[in-house]
């Protein structure tokens, strides 16, 4: 389901939170992103 809304959607590019550059935006708390992103909240 998600690959055909992204398809629809046309994005030029296909970003995942693993490719995210925590490095870059040093202000932003990985851990807590990388929970956010098990939907477990």
């Amino acid at each position: 389901m998600i690959k055909s809304m992204v398809k629809v959607g046309a994005f030029s590019h296909q970003k995942e939170i693993k490719d995210f550059d925590f490095n870059f935006q040093p202000g932003i708390n990985k851990d807590q992103i990388l929970d956010f992103s098990t939907l477990r909240f």
